[in-house]
């Protein structure tokens, strides 16, 4: 710790800070323009000079760090005056178009100006030039040039957040300016907007303007993926015109493109806002008693017919808490039935498991927050494109800790440019490579007092470092220096995305991995975590509030629909044809006697409902979200519903009161004081603070040796496909249907993408079409060729649902219920 006065104020502070760092820790004031506490500080603005005894001149506080004794000033008439000529330089070239510019009221500029009472201008130019091409590398990012004061956030951001390296700074002097570099890198996710102090970059999203005193933000949960990134969603005149990014929170400000750019489905007119009936072969509207009657006869009817297990529900995994709660608790004691699953356990289920055998409970008491201090981390899976915040924590370990970093997947992703090491498989692969490491951490001493030891240590005999390479392609000696990382490193993480089990072995695949994680500590105090990362918002917590009630799973009830033993199917806010097994999909709906759907626009599965309900988006409910750490946050309402839609417990509610029973609706606060009751990990998490729910129990450490790795291959189907982007909001937009604006423009449509060297054998060129063919159905699509990802591998592209991937799906893991989304035996036709 160094102890140093700062304006007459004795602070003590840790070592290494700068004089900015440390003003800021104790409420003291600095002016910043160019700072960012996320970046890497240049000083190039000459706004948060300070004097410092015993230096000549002034310094500048974010570059210049602290010492023992050191006495500061933030305030004097020399230092005003030199902030005021930095300020006049700045903006030589800077328009007095205020009244215009989007970032009007909340410029930091602008801000500085009446901070340091700039009241004239005396520098002037004979000719103004402009800053950079007005064309930007994202079609919703529009750029200023003659805005910019150069103060390098953006591409700093570019290149220390996301690790993109899409701009640049071009030339020197005053012929400076902010240059595309390569349009191909940028990601797309509006980090350098966000951290733009001025109006040089701006989200064009929305056409609709606001100032910040005529609008209202409000602040949220993101409904997209499981990480939970806080959202401020900016409202003006009944709609989202906006997005920002609180600095609290996971993403400390940071947003993906789904985040930032994708809230455009919230406003979007064409919804359903009143019950659909079918009738005559049509859906038609009609009124609430009507609909309601319906469904409570027809749920009657079969529960006197066929009993309560001929019932089934399904949910999403973007209800909030209290929604899953309700309809849980419904399902029980109105229908009496617990055959009640959701897609949710295609993206969690087999972690849980694999982690109550290994650890005792199915989750662990880390936050993701631990990675930013790990010193070395292996990450399976794309986090760039489906969890980019995630991703961005990766990269502030490698900046900050020099941490190593281990990347594993298919295809090479972008965060595998920052990797010591990158081990590409072939789908079905895990194992081999897992346990090959497992392995050589046994031999190196790793893991002796684990129970399970033994078991372990012969169960990976076999994996020598020869024959994986033999079995897998996979160099020796990328495996062999992945182990030596492994066992030097002192604080250890682990992220991977559902990929790694969402296929026939998949609840082996993540024993393997775990017992990675308990060779090197990563799951014990002080360890980095063994962290899932998924694509949906509320994942967590809708498998808390509704699985283990000992009734059937998704598939399973779409089974017995199939066979006429489920027959009344009810879908809350679940897309099923575009999540679960295609062909076994459609036999079941087909074959139902009663579907209910309910959901804000017409999905391919409501159009086939005898019954369609509307349902409130995101932005118009109260409730909560468990993110993928276990992190309770709120989900808080922003816009009013159209007239006329109920909330889910009224709902509920109006239906047991139809079938003839009474059943009570509650607030969503009364909803979450019941969950703290009867769901113990919550008994002491309140969700407006973000707090984290979890147990007392301490956590055992048992290998659990993975069973098989020897999976036979499809004659006929001689590539192994991957579906990526599944998963992903369908209210953005279904079946070429884009209906959300921002997203619409930059996700790119579905394309398989597939390797240089098959694509020369199969005579295919990049952006031909192809028939892709599995042995449960086919697809069309455009290809994508390149060298990035692994010989024999293909990988489908969903884009926003624009085609069937799950036309493709058939094969379930026995023993997790899970369908094989990422490894589909394929052939490839040219069409």
């Amino acid at each position: 710790m160094v102890t140093l006065k700062i304006d007459g104020k004795e602070i003590t502070v840790p070592e290494g800070s700068t004089i900015l760092e440390a003003a800021r820790a104790n409420g003291i004031h600095i002016p910043t323009l160019c700072y960012h506490p996320r970046l890497a500080p240049i000083g190039s603005c000459r706004i948060c000079l300070v004097e410092v005894e015993g230096l000549e001149g002034p310094v500048a506080s974010c570059t210049t760090y602290v010492q023992e004794g050191m006495v500061v000033r933030t305030q004097s008439e020399e230092l005003l005056r030199l902030r005021q000529e930095a300020l006049k330089l700045i903006l030589i070239n800077h328009p007095l178009d205020c009244p215009q510019c989007d970032m009007a009221g909340e410029c930091q500029l602008q801000n500085l100006v009446f901070e340091l009472g700039l009241d004239k201008q005396d520098y002037s130019l004979r000719e103004a030039k402009e800053r950079g091409p007005k064309d930007f590398t994202n079609p919703l990012i529009r750029y200023w040039p003659s805005r910019c004061v150069l103060c390098l956030r953006c591409v700093r951001a570019d290149h220390e957040i996301v690790g993109a390296g899409a701009i640049e700074l071009e030339g020197n002097g005053y012929e400076a300016r902010i240059a595309v570099k390569d349009e191909d890198l940028c990601i797309l996710c509006g980090e350098c907007v966000r951290v733009c102090p001025v109006g040089a970059l701006t989200e064009r999203t929305s056409p609709v303007r606001a100032r910040p005193w005529q609008r209202e933000e409000i602040t949220t949960t993101c409904p997209h993926c499981s990480l939970g990134c806080q959202l401020r969603l900016k409202v003006f005149e009944g709609k989202v015109i906006g997005v920002g990014g609180p600095e609290e929170g996971l993403g400390k400000g940071s947003l993906c493109q789904r985040g930032f750019f994708g809230f455009d489905f919230l406003n979007h007119p064409e919804r359903i806002r009143k019950p659909l009936l079918r009738k005559d072969g049509s859906l038609v509207e009609v009124e609430w008693p009507e609909a309601l009657a319906v469904i409570a006869a027809n749920v009657n009817r079969i529960l006197l017919d066929d009993g309560p297990q001929a019932v089934g529900g399904i949910l999403s995994a973007r209800l909030t808490n209290e929604e899953a709660y309700l309809i849980g608790r419904f399902m029980r004691e109105v229908v009496g039935t617990s055959n009640l699953d959701s897609s949710a356990r295609f993206n969690l289920e087999p972690y849980r498991g694999a982690l109550q055998g290994g650890v005792g409970r199915p989750y662990l008491p880390i936050s993701l927050e631990e990675v930013r201090s790990c010193d070395c981390l292996v990450v399976v899976g794309d986090l760039d494109r489906d969890n980019l915040i995630a991703a961005n924590l990766v990269r502030e370990a490698l900046t900050k800790k020099g941490a190593r970093l281990i990347v594993a997947y298919p295809r090479r992703v972008h965060l595998a440019e920052e990797a010591e090491c990158f081990i590409g498989f072939r789908p079905g692969d895990e194992l081999f490579w897992i346990n090959g490491i497992a392995r050589a951490l046994i031999e190196k001493g790793k893991g002796k007092d684990i129970e399970g030891f033994e078991e372990l240590k012969k169960a990976v005999e076999r994996y020598s470092p020869d024959f994986v390479e033999g079995r897998t392609g996979i160099p020796k000696g990328i495996m062999e220096e992945a182990a030596q990382y492994l066992a030097e490193a002192e604080r250890v993480g682990f992220i991977f995305t559902p990929f790694l089990f969402q296929q026939p072995q998949g609840v082996q695949n993540v024993k393997g991995l775990l017992n990675l994680a308990l060779l090197v500590g990563a799951t014990s105090e002080g360890g980095g975590g063994f962290h899932l990362v998924g694509p949906q918002s509320n994942v967590v917590g809708v498998t808390e509030m509704t699985l283990g009630d000992g009734g059937l799973s998704g598939v399973e009830i779409l089974e017995a629909a199939a066979e006429g033993r489920v027959k009344v199917l009810l879908l809350w806010g679940e897309e099923l044809l575009s999540t679960f097994p295609g062909s076994l999909a459609e036999k079941a709906l087909s074959a139902l006697d009663f579907l209910v759907v309910q959901d804000v626009y017409l999905t391919p599965s409501a159009k086939k409902a005898h019954l369609v309900l509307p349902a409130l988006t995101p932005a118009e409910k109260e409730g909560s979200y468990t993110n993928c750490e276990g992190r309770v946050q709120a989900v808080r309402k922003a816009l009013e519903p159209p007239e006329g839609l109920m909330e889910t417990g009224v709902l509920l509610r109006e239906i047991a009161s139809y079938m003839g029973k009474e059943w009570e609706a509650r607030s969503s606060k009364e909803v979450f004081s019941e969950i703290k009751g009867k769901v113990a990990p919550y008994a002491q998490v309140d969700p407006s603070e973000g707090g984290f729910r979890g147990s007392d129990e301490p956590l055992k450490a048992v290998f659990q040796p993975p069973e098989g790795t020897d999976l036979q291959e499809e004659k006929g189907y001689p590539y192994i496909l991957m579906i990526e982007g599944l998963f992903h909001n369908h209210l953005l937009g279904l079946g070429g249907e884009r209906r959300d604006k921002g997203l619409g423009a930059i996700v790119p449509g579905a394309y398989l993408e597939m390797n240089e060297e098959d694509a020369k054998e199969l005579a295919v060129e990049n952006g031909d079409k192809v028939k892709v063919i599995s042995p449960w159905g086919e697809v069309v699509v455009e290809t994508k060729v390149g060298r990035d990802i692994r010989k024999g591998v293909l990988s489908l592209f969903t884009g926003l649902y624009d085609v069937d991937g799950c036309a493709l799906v058939g094969e379930v893991d026995p023993s997790s219920k899970v369908p094989s989304f990422a490894k589909i035996p394929v052939r490839v036709e040219r069409q």
